[in-house]
């Protein structure tokens, strides 16, 4: 036993701390296990935006999105379809700003390298593009 003791007491302090602070983020951490974007680039007349789909261990699915919206596509209600299937919506308060940015939880199946994505504001098709590995 004293032995131990004065190994551990020969090792630097600041050895202790880096190693304490490794071993709580690994424990703390988010594993992500897939992760895919569609970038929309900038349309005249709408805006540009990109989408983020991560699936980490322990938050389950997760949508990120940033847009900059033109001023007529400001509050109005955003539909977020994957492969013609509505995945999210984003209400109308929610874009009343020129950039709109948000991480949201949300219920998705992991979707497939190349999967269309459409955001739609009411009726108007904003963006269209694809689903990419991140």
């Amino acid at each position: 036993m004293d032995t131990l003791i004065s190994f551990a007491s020969a090792i630097p302090v600041w050895l202790w701390v880096t190693s304490g602070i490794i071993a709580f983020l690994f424990i703390a951490g988010e594993r992500i296990l897939w992760k895919y974007e569609a970038h929309f680039p900038m349309k005249t007349g709408c805006g540009r935006g990109k989408i983020k789909l991560v699936y980490g261990k322990k938050n389950g699915v997760r949508i990120r999105y940033r847009f900059e919206l033109d001023e007529r596509y400001q509050g109005r209600k955003l539909d977020i379809f994957l492969n013609n299937k509505l995945i999210h919506s984003i209400p109308a308060d929610q874009t009343k700003a020129a950039k709109l940015f948000k991480f949201e939880k949300i219920a998705l199946e992991k979707p497939q390298e190349g999967a269309e994505v459409e955001i739609y504001s009411e009726r108007d098709k904003l963006f269209e593009g694809v689903l990419v590995l991140d």
